[in-house]
């Protein structure tokens, strides 16, 4: 299949009277290449995905970014001549000081220079991935995180919702729940948003999660089967370059065959969010996972945003008991997600009244008891939908 891009590009270029090359400039990464020396080819490619979020901080949605053997190629499709030259210099600048250091700590009495970094102290910069725009405030001095911290300390363990496919009368794809130790009883949503309000808890406490469905892939694929797994991942964190950046570095990291079957859902996406920051989020997580699931309020005004944000899947929780109002919300929610042409996933239907009543009201993905739920991911299985309602009463 052609690569969209180059296709794009091939596009303008036949579309063009003339080529003005001045818009086409080269963020050449040469520098970083050999301060990585023997240890670039295996980080050549995370290297690649934070630059790739430096530049796509600069650049307009429109722009092209093609990446290349050395470096990335920008196509810009506002810019020209010198405005274009000086904003490819300034993403190089960025990025460089990012790898390489800032020759500007110095003279600031911080314990910096700006000397090449050794290969150590190269793996521990790229580990940080904290791709800062420099109008953002100044990152803080990393503090070890107390005991009480949501991190791979407070994981119990994941459990994992069977996603009904309505379509197909079968499961193949399950919802990754997370249970901390304070929790392990259940109950538990990855809503976390609520208790994890700085971005470097939530982005910890995802790294963890992550970690763990990676180690559940791989016991899965050396059995010699595969599932999707609906992986939970907070807007708080993602909604932000630097944690973002260090959430989709470790994804990167995972084998190609476990990235095709993490299918990030993002949740605590606020539906007044800003536009531009959701749409930004969304692209960036579609980049690397093949499948986005956003979870919206169940009464939410409106699903454009979320829709915008290019998400296959927009899906809600369904409250403990059905009321007329929660059915009435339910009826909206649905007509909401088929004016913008996107599937719905409906979580914790946990018994036949509200499996039922998702299954009625056309809902594509069933999430809950009602569909089961497992302590560990299985292959793919068929479950009619009698069996469903039979199995939830």
């Amino acid at each position: 299949m052609p690569d969209p891009v180059l296709v794009e590009l091939k596009r303008r270029l036949a579309q063009a009277d003339q080529v003005d090359m001045s818009r086409h400039q080269f963020v050449n990464m040469e520098r970083v290449r050999e301060a990585a020396g023997d240890l670039w080819p295996s980080l050549r490619e995370r290297v690649f995905v934070a630059t790739r979020t430096i530049i796509e901080r600069k650049v307009a949605e429109d722009d092209l970014i093609i990446p290349c053997a050395t470096g990335f190629l920008v196509v810009f499709s506002g810019l020209s001549g010198d405005p274009a030259a000086k904003l490819t210099e300034k993403i190089r600048h960025d990025m460089e000081r990012f790898f390489l250091g800032d020759a500007d700590l110095a003279e600031l009495s911080v314990e910096s220079s700006s000397e090449r970094l050794s290969v150590e102290e190269f793996r521990a910069a790229l580990a940080a991935a904290d791709a800062v725009d420099e109008d953002s405030a100044p990152v803080e001095p990393h503090k070890a995180a107390p005991q009480s911290a949501p991190d791979a300390i407070s994981l119990a363990a994941l459990s994992f919702e069977a996603a009904w496919d309505a379509h197909r009368e079968a499961v193949a794809s399950f919802l990754v729940r997370p249970r901390t130790l304070a929790e392990r009883d259940g109950g538990w949503t990855p809503d976390l948003d609520g208790q994890l309000k700085r971005a470097d808890d939530r982005l910890q406490f995802d790294l963890a999660v992550l970690r763990a469905v990676s180690r559940q892939l791989e016991a899965l694929l050396a059995k010699g089967t595969r599932c999707g797994l609906i992986t939970p991942a907070g807007f708080s964190s993602l909604s932000q370059p630097r944690t973002r950046s260090a959430y989709v570095t470790a994804l990167c990291e995972l084998p190609a065959e476990q990235r095709q079957l993490i299918w990030i859902c993002i949740y605590g996406a606020p539906g007044d969010a800003p536009a531009a920051t959701l749409t930004e989020t969304g692209r960036i997580v579609r980049t690397h996972s093949p499948h986005l699931f956003i979870k919206a309020p169940l009464g939410a005004a409106t699903l454009e945003r979320y829709a915008q944000a290019g998400a296959g899947w927009i899906g809600a929780q369904l409250p403990a008991r059905l009321t007329g109002a929660a059915r009435a919300d339910i009826d909206s929610f649905m007509a909401k997600a088929r004016r913008h042409k996107v599937k719905v996933f409906l979580s914790g239907c946990d018994d036949w009244e509200a499996a039922r009543g998702a299954s009625r009201r056309g809902a594509d993905l069933i999430i809950g008891r009602a569909s089961g739920i497992h302590e560990e991911p299985t292959a793919p299985f068929r479950l009619s939908r009698n069996k469903l309602l039979a199995r939830a009463a």
